[in-house]
């Protein structure tokens, strides 16, 4: 027993040299700790090992529990670090991850031009992860891609191999989350005329079948919310700036006034509401994308929390 027990002191505090975080300490001090920390670490140390004996995949594992914080103090250029040694060990989802980092500058710079370098293996391999980075870095970075002719060639280039992914994938939720973006690109854009012709159709065909599906699913109900998008813009000490907008559809047979209320909820059941207060008409059984912005409590706005876009006729 004795023995076990020196066995796992010794594993903690190699662990705490790891991550650079151990601190000598005199005899006399009391050492505590929770058994399940114990078997992480084991299982870290386990990845790290194989990792620098070149498993690609375990470096992605590694990284990921760096960026994520899962049972390691969360640390982006760590997990940076980690995504790199995965890439060069040939690990796709490792690449992914790099490509991810430099879109939002988690762990390094942001640089879209190094996302998009790191993006061409994954798609040539028809990663579905890639594709929605590639989605999401054209929608982050729309500036870059619309900055000179070149650069509009390479955005037209580079939506165009996404459509055709994305009908070769046949996946509706994909293909929903890819649009969005895809369609927040376009409206950035400027030169939108060009690709917004390329990919209409599978635009048309995405929109049609949430009309559908809508219809269905939610029949009797005079306004449907198809889609629904938030973001932070800013934040304060006390609170945080957001953006949101949603995609409402008219399922009836006339032309509705509609309002919209947002309403956030956290674990607790504390709740507040705003409500959209420019009245829109829908013609019928068509939709409407609204937006607007507000701000929230810094405590509602974390993981967990829900967010509701309710329409409703004026």
């Amino acid at each position: 027993m004795i023995i076990y027990f020196k066995k796992i002191i010794k594993c903690a505090c190699c662990a705490l040299l790891f991550s650079g975080e151990g601190q000598a300490f005199e005899e006399s001090h009391e050492v505590s700790f929770d058994i399940s920390q114990v078997k992480e670490t084991s299982l870290l140390n386990s990845l790290t090992k194989k990792a620098l004996e070149g498993d690609g995949e375990a470096a992605y594992e590694v990284g990921r529990m760096y960026l994520l914080g899962k049972e390691v103090p969360k640390n982006d250029q760590r997990a940076f670090w980690w995504f790199e040694r995965g890439k060069k060990d040939g690990d796709i989802g490792a690449q992914i991850m790099v490509a991810r980092c430099h879109i939002w500058g988690w762990g390094t710079n942001a640089d879209p031009i190094e996302a998009l370098k790191n993006l061409i293996t994954p798609l040539n391999n028809k990663s579905s992860f890639a594709i929605l980075t590639a989605c999401s870095l054209l929608d982050t970075h729309p500036d870059i891609f619309i900055s000179s002719k070149d650069a509009r060639k390479t955005s037209t280039s580079l939506v165009l191999m996404l459509t055709k992914l994305l009908e070769e994938k046949n996946d509706p939720e994909l293909a929903k989350e890819c649009a969005e973006k895809l369609q927040s690109f376009l409206q950035k854009s400027k030169d939108k005329a060009s690709i917004e012709a390329t990919f209409a159709n599978l635009t048309k065909k995405q929109a049609q079948r949430q009309v559908r599906q809508q219809q269905i699913t939610r029949r009797g109900a005079p306004l449907s919310v198809l889609s629904k998008g938030i973001k932070k813009t800013s934040e304060s000490m006390n609170y945080v700036y957001y953006s949101w907008k949603a995609e409402i559809l008219n399922t009836t047979g006339k032309d509705l006034n509609m309002v919209a209320k947002l309403v956030i909820k956290d674990r607790n059941g504390y709740q507040v509401e705003y409500t959209y207060s420019s009245q829109t008409v829908i013609p019928a059984g068509d939709s409407k994308v609204i937006s607007s912005q507000g701000m929230l409590e810094q405590h509602l706005w974390k993981p967990g929390n829900t967010i509701e876009v309710i329409p409703y006729e004026r």
